[in-house]
């Protein structure tokens, strides 16, 4: 409300109910005489896109609201009214301080219609095209890239005479919604990428570019960093980026990571790498950032530990016929790598088996079986499991693709033997 006085425009702070407790709001008059509400507090996010949204921006009393949402998340719809309760009663206006103007009944079409998700295509003296969506009134998200060779993304872009900084890199789906994988756009042939110091958010999967050498940021970046042409987040406590065609292979993730992002591995890409062993401090492995950033400062991420999908991270590569081996660095207390097969440290996950492996002797420690545990292992057809059928059958209850479709394997149980 103070903003909104100092800028000159109408308005009215509401206070009242919702979901469930007290609560406060806006009224917002605009150009026309009609007014609209507003409700900061429910748009302030920071799970979902850049931290914020504008469901509750400028609204009517019964426009819908939610549905799908950026990141692949969906919300349950509602309208504005009657999740938001002037006054103490359940009836509008009633027992409020004051009478509150009638509100607008179409949904608000200013100039330009907000202009919020509105894509434009800019170009560099060097021919490549940028296409930029606007996420905010002076921001705007990198969704497709077009161009070759060393490519430097801008800080800032000019469209409609207005000034926008680049804030965002991740996919726009045909619906405009904001979600995890490659971006669009003739990319095969950019080698390397440069990163402003305004770039805050870069979705997991976005810079998955098959022709990719090297991703460097700009130093004054507060959010992200690089290293050796690998994408981090500021302290390097998360690995976002692995570039496809990154020269060698074989790469330690530095000690200081805890969290490597879904997609950082995996894709039209390792060409090169063959080995992959993981540092000291690895926990997570295959986290899903939507856009809302990785913790920085020393800030430790904390995730689900069942995001540590191995299988599908690292070795489902569009059809490659390499194998990604992964490793272990004796210092980590989270994983071990024996006999072909990385599991937790204490033994109840079972992440993945090398395809190599041809039998295998399961602890009854053995708890949880991950997806794409066994899937690439085409000669594995007998599993000695020292617990029961039940135990098996709850290792790898709800996992996706433990092992290859239609693939029968005989599972030597304590109490009995399965075929699954």
């Amino acid at each position: 409300q103070a903003c909104l006085n100092a800028c000159g425009v109408e308005n009215i702070l509401v206070t009242g109910q919702a979901a469930g407790g007290g609560h406060a709001w806006n009224l917002v008059r605009m150009e026309g005489g009609g007014w609209y509400w507003c409700d900061l507090t429910w748009d302030d996010e920071p799970n979902l896109t850049e931290g914020y949204r504008y469901t509750y921006f400028l609204v009517t009393d019964g426009q819908t609201l939610g549905g799908a949402l950026d990141g692949d998340l969906i919300a349950s719809s509602s309208t504005f009214l009657p999740t938001h309760l002037p006054g103490s009663s359940e009836t509008l206006g009633t027992s409020y301080l004051y009478p509150l103007p009638a509100r607008a009944t179409a949904p608000y079409a200013g100039e330009g219609e907000l202009l919020l998700r509105e894509t434009f295509v800019v170009s560099d003296e060097a021919g490549n095209a940028f296409t930029f969506t606007r996420t905010g009134a002076r921001r705007v998200q990198l969704v497709s890239l077009d161009g070759s060779g060393e490519v430097t993304l801008p800080d800032s872009v000019t469209y409609g005479g207005q000034t926008y900084a680049v804030t965002g890199i991740g996919k726009q789906s045909a619906e405009g919604v904001f979600t995890r994988g490659k971006i669009g756009g003739s990319h095969d042939a950019v080698t390397s990428l440069i990163l402003p110091d305004t770039l805050e958010i870069v979705w997991c999967e976005a810079l998955n570019m098959k022709g990719l050498t090297s991703i460097e940021v700009c130093a004054g970046n507060l959010f992200l960093s690089s290293e050796g042409g690998v994408l981090f987040n500021a302290d390097k406590t998360a690995l976002v980026q692995y570039p496809a065609a990154r020269e060698g292979t074989a790469y330690l993730i530095p000690d200081t990571v805890v969290a490597v992002s879904s997609g950082a591995f995996w894709g039209d890409k390792q060409l090169s790498l063959a080995t992959l062993t993981l540092g000291k401090s690895v926990r997570y492995f295959g986290v899903v950032e939507r856009g809302y950033g990785y913790p920085t400062s020393g800030d430790d991420p904390t995730f689900d530990p069942t995001d540590n999908e191995f299988g599908y991270t690292t070795a489902k590569n569009y059809g490659l016929t390499q194998w990604l081996s992964i490793e272990v660095s004796t210092e980590n207390p989270n994983f071990k790598k024996e006999d072909g097969c990385l599991t937790s440290r204490d033994g109840k996950v079972f992440y993945r088996a090398d395809p190599t492996v041809t039998a295998l002797t399961l602890s009854a420690e053995v708890e949880t079986i991950c997806d794409y545990a066994f899937f690439w292992c085409s000669s594995l057809t007998e599993i000695a499991f020292s617990g029961t059928q039940e135990a098996f059958q709850n290792a790898i209850a709800g996992n996706y693709n433990w092992k290859q479709d239609g693939k029968e394997i005989v599972v030597h149980c304590s109490d009995g033997t399965l075929i699954v």
